[in-house]
C-alpha cells in the first residue's frame, strides 16, 4: 500500500511543474517509511509453503524483504538527485553560453561549468563537466528554469561579492539616526538606528540577496511599489558595521557611516538613556543626511553640530565595487536622433552614464583614468556625470568590464539590451529600416519603460 502511494507521488512529480519538489519529498518520506517497515519485518518467520500471500508467487522471505528495502533506498536516492537537478537560469542572449557555477568551498574543493542550450522561450541544461572556474561575484546556490520572455534574472539565490555590496551601498544605502520624543524614557527621547536599502519591487530578489548576504535584518514593503532591506537592532547592526569596517565605503557616504557608528557605540554604552547622551546624538544627527527636523531644532536650540568626518579620495578598491556602484547609479541609454546624413533618416547613439552628487566630483573624475575613457559633466542642479558615448569605448571597455564583473537585478537587464543594440550596430544593422525598428523595440523596454511592464 505504501509503495503504491509513493509511486503515485513520484508520477505526480514527473507530471507537474509547480509542485514537483513537494511531491518528490512526500514520495521520498513514504519510501523511507516503507524501508523501516520492511526492516522490522525481517524478524517475522515466513511460512515455508502455502498459498496466497504466504507462499507460491507471493512467497515472503528475508531475502525478498532485503531486496524490497534495497529497491526503496535506491528510489530515495534517485528522488534526492532528481529534486536537486533544476535548470540554471541565466540572463544572456539566446546564443549558446557557458556559465560558471562556484560550489561552496567548504563542501567541495572544485568548480563546475554548466553548458546551456537555448530554445525559443527557455534555456535547457545539457550537461555538467569539471572545469577551472575563475573568481566570480556570485556563487549560484539554486537553480530554476527561466522563461526568457520575462527574464527575471534576479530571482536566483546568489552569494554577493562583499565589494559589490559596498559599492551598491555607496550608491543606494542609507544610514539613519531617529530621535523621537518618548515620555516613558528617562531622557524624554528614544533613539533608533537604521540601516536600509530600498529598491523597486522588480528588484525585490536583489534586496533579499542583500539580506541573505548579511544574514540579519528583514525585508519589508515600502509603499506599494518598493521593497526595503531594513536592519534596526543593535546586535544586527554590529554585523553591518563590521562589514563596512572591512570593506569601507569610498563616497562621501562614508562620513555618514562614521557618524552612524559613533551613535552606535554611544547606544552600546547606554549613553542614549541620559539627557547628555541624547544631546550628543542630536549634535551628530545635525550633520547627517538632511540634518535636524524642526521639532528637534526647537527642543535643542543651543545644540552645536558635530564635526563631520572628512576623508580624502581613495582609489577604487576592487572592480566589484565599481560593478555594485554602477548597479545603483549607472544608466544605459539608447538614443535615436534624426539625421539627414543617414539613409534611414536617423542616427543611433549609445550613452553610458554614472551620476552622483557634486560632493563626490573627485570620485567621479577618478573613473576617467580608471576606465581609460569618458568625460566629466557638471550640471546646474549640483550633479556630476561620468559619461561616454564613443562606440569603441563602449564596446571595447564598458561592455567587457561589466561582463567580467557582472551586475545583478533589473539593471543587468538594461545592460543586456544595451549589448544587443551594440551588437546590431557593430553589424551595421542600425543603418537599415529593419535593424532600426528592432533597436526601437529594444529601447522601448529599457530603463523606466521596464518598470511599467
Amino acid at each position: 500500500m505504501l509503495k503504491s502511494i509513493s509511486l503515485i507521488f513520484l508520477s505526480l512529480a514527473n507530471a507537474v511543474t509547480k509542485r514537483r519538489e513537494k511531491f518528490n519529498r512526500v514520495a521520498i518520506r513514504i519510501l523511507l517509511y516503507s524501508s523501516i517497515v520492511g526492516y522490522d519485518s525481517l524478524a517475522i518467520i515466513s511460512l515455508g509453503r502455502g498459498i496466497s500471500i504466504y507462499g507460491g508467487l507471493f512467497h515472503s522471505t528475508a531475502m525478498t524483504h532485503s531486496f524490497d528495502i534495497f529497491i526503496n533506498l535506491v528510489s530515495v536516492l534517485i528522488g534526492l538527485i532528481a529534486s536537486n537537478l533544476r535548470y540554471l537560469k541565466i540572463a544572456e542572449s539566446l546564443d549558446l553560453k557557458l556559465v560558471h557555477y562556484n560550489i561552496d568551498k567548504d563542501k567541495l574543493k572544485t568548480s563546475r561549468q554548466w553548458k546551456l542550450k537555448s530554445s525559443s522561450n527557455s534555456f535547457s541544461l545539457l550537461f555538467p563537466h569539471k572545469v577551472g572556474c575563475p573568481k566570480g561575484s556570485v556563487s549560484i546556490k539554486t537553480y530554476a528554469k527561466v522563461d526568457t520572455k520575462k527574464l527575471e534574472i534576479n530571482s536566483l539565490y546568489i552569494k554577493l561579492n562583499p565589494w559589490f555590496v559596498t559599492g551598491f551601498t555607496d550608491a543606494e544605502g542609507c544610514f539613519l539616526i531617529n530621535v523621537r520624543p518618548n515620555p516613558k524614557m528617562k531622557s524624554g527621547y528614544s533613539v533608533e538606528l537604521v540601516f536600509k536599502i530600498g529598491l523597486h519591487n522588480k528588484d525585490s530578489a536583489l534586496v533579499k540577496n542583500l539580506r541573505n548576504f548579511f544574514g540579519v535584518g528583514i525585508v519589508i514593503a515600502q509603499g506599494t511599489d518598493a521593497t526595503q532591506y531594513w536592519v534596526g537592532s543593535i546586535k544586527d547592526l554590529q554585523i553591518i558595521i563590521n562589514h563596512f569596517d572591512l570593506y569601507p565605503l569610498i563616497t562621501q557616504k562614508r562620513s555618514d557611516f562614521e557618524l552612524f557608528k559613533q551613535v552606535f557605540y554611544l547606544i552600546k554604552q547606554k549613553d542614549h538613556l541620559t539627557h547628555e547622551g541624547v544631546k550628543k546624538i542630536v549634535s551628530i544627527k545635525a550633520v547627517l543626511n538632511l540634518g535636524l527636523k524642526d521639532n528637534l531644532k526647537v527642543a535643542f536650540p543651543s545644540i552645536i553640530p558635530a564635526i563631520r568626518p572628512q576623508f580624502s579620495l581613495q582609489n577604487i578598491p576592487d572592480p566589484y565595487w565599481l560593478s555594485g556602484f554602477i548597479n545603483g547609479e549607472g544608466c544605459f541609454m539608447v538614443k535615436i536622433i534624426k539625421s539627414s546624413s543617414q539613409k534611414v533618416g536617423y542616427q543611433v547613439q549609445l550613452d553610458f552614464v554614472i551620476t552622483q552628487h557634486s560632493r563626490d566630483e573627485e570620485l567621479i573624475n577618478s573613473l576617467i583614468p580608471y576606465l581609460n575613457c569618458g568625460i566629466l559633466v557638471k550640471t546646474k542642479r549640483g550633479e556630476v556625470y561620468f559619461t561616454t558615448r564613443k562606440f569603441s569605448d563602449i564596446t571595447g571597455i564598458i561592455i567587457p568590464f561589466l561582463k567580467q564583473y557582472p551586475m545583478m537585478g533589473v539593471k543587468s537587464e538594461d545592460y543586456l539590451d544595451f549589448c544587443k543594440v551594440a551588437d546590431l550596430m557593430a553589424d551595421k544593422q542600425h543603418l537599415t529600416e529593419e535593424g532600426l525598428n528592432l533597436i526601437r523595440n529594444i529601447k522601448a523596454g529599457m530603463n523606466s519603460n521596464r518598470w511599467d511592464k
